[in-house]
């Protein structure tokens, strides 16, 4: 994933008895788009030290300055001042508005600085889904009555190997072997013949979850994508289910939130599974929406939000 940044360039003049024309650029700060090109002149050995910002408040700072001024005759020991005095206060940030043109158009949703800064910060810290998504998981995954072991309060112990008509095996919350799969490894087919226990059973979800954890975290990097907690938990709780989210790339991309372009979206993609399955698969689908687009995790087979 790109960050946003803005290159400034510190010239260093060289050698130190060099030319006047030259001395007067030493140790000033250049954005890289209008910085003196180099060589100055025929004898001319001054070169250029790359400064790269990364802090959000910096970066949209300094590019206000620059694209005022063109070149600024900052003094790189004075930068940390300069910084300090442009940057917008607190109180005022909520008002300035983004227009940038680097801005991913996966952000291109949000408003202002402070919202953007945040969710960089919490999308570039991401690596796993939360333990809501974890326990509403198991919802989707837990298989019908008759597959599970309940003490005598109804308490789920353990978990039967399930067939659900899809040509293989179901063990645990979801996780499926083929009959292939079963023919040519042997752990996998001595899964198929025993229980689990709950413990058991949530341990290999998340291993499973790892996967779908990595490609949706590829999927942001490779895009630009960048995306909050519960944005992260919708896309790996439907990955988990249909395999990717790759039909919903370029709404990512695109970074629509408007809740109708995403109703389109999916059922376009989902025609495809057209049959016994298909309002339990699209109800599946308008949950995780409500959750990707909204944070709502009330969800599960048992609540109707499919129309």
């Amino acid at each position: 994933m790109s960050q946003i940044t803005t290159k400034l360039l510190v010239y260093h003049c060289f050698p130190t008895d060099a030319c006047d024309e030259c001395k007067k650029y030493d140790n000033l700060l250049f954005h890289e788009e209008y910085a003196p090109k180099l060589p100055r002149h025929e004898n001319c050995r001054c070169y250029y030290e790359s400064l790269s910002h990364q802090s959000i408040f910096n970066v949209f700072s300094l590019s206000t300055i620059f694209k005022k001024t063109k070149n600024v005759s900052l003094n790189k020991n004075n930068l940390s001042d300069v910084l300090k005095t442009s940057a917008p206060s607190p109180q005022s940030i909520h008002e300035i508005p983004i227009e940038e043109p680097d801005i991913p158009k996966s952000l291109s949703y949000i408003s202002n600085i402070s919202d953007m800064y945040s969710i960089i910060h919490e999308s570039n810290n991401l690596t796993h889904v939360s333990d809501k998504m974890v326990e509403l998981l198991k919802k989707y995954e837990t298989p019908y009555s008759k597959y599970l072991i309940k003490d005598s309060d109804g308490n789920i112990l353990g978990i039967k190997p399930h067939d659900v008509g899809d040509g293989g095996i179901t063990v645990g919350y979801g996780h499926f072997i083929s009959k292939n799969t079963m023919k040519n490894d042997i752990s996998a087919y001595l899964l198929t013949q025993r229980n689990l226990s709950v413990k058991e059973a949530t341990a290999l979800m998340k291993s499973d979850l790892e996967h779908f954890e990595k490609q949706i975290l590829n999927l942001m990097h490779k895009h630009d994508i960048y995306l909050v907690q519960h944005e992260f938990d919708a896309l790996v709780l439907q990955a988990y289910n249909y395999g990717n989210v790759n039909y919903l790339t370029e709404l990512l991309k695109s970074g629509s939130r408007d809740r109708q372009e995403w109703i389109e979206v999916i059922t376009k993609r989902m025609e495809v599974n057209r049959g016994k399955f298909y309002n339990g698969l699209m109800n599946r689908r308008y949950q995780e929406m409500d959750l990707f687009l909204y944070g709502d995790y009330n969800g599960g087979p048992d609540v109707k939000k499919y129309p």
